[in-house]
């Protein structure tokens, strides 16, 4: 516990990357999404393939902000606390980033 008295502009720096990084994959950056629906049909085919549907939320776990904010965080900080952190950094970060997406379609705020 006591290494997180001491933050570190670093691993400050390296939290805010890694949830800009899961926003990159999940839709904010376009020209890898081609990769993402391939690895999405491969794995969704292998489940039904091997018959190995109790690997079908895992499908969710690597498609949704939230969820890939939580146990990415997880896997990488191994603290509960921070992989919950992670989830909502990512989920604003989204929303923030979908933000300008929701313009209307005369081109504006014409209101």
């Amino acid at each position: 516990m006591e290494m997180y008295n001491i933050i570190s502009e670093n691993r400050i720096i390296d939290f805010l990357a890694f949830g800009a990084g899961i926003n990159f994959y999940i839709g904010y950056f376009k020209p890898i999404q081609p990769y993402r629906y391939q690895l999405t049909h491969w794995l969704s085919n292998l489940i039904v393939r091997k018959r190995w549907f109790y690997l079908a939320p895992f499908l969710t776990a690597i498609n949704c902000v939230k969820c890939l904010g939580f146990w990415g965080g997880w896997l990488v900080y191994q603290d509960i606390r921070l992989a919950m952190l992670m989830s909502i950094y990512a989920y604003l970060l989204e929303r923030v980033l979908n933000a300008g997406n929701y313009v209307g379609a005369e081109g504006g705020d014409s209101k």
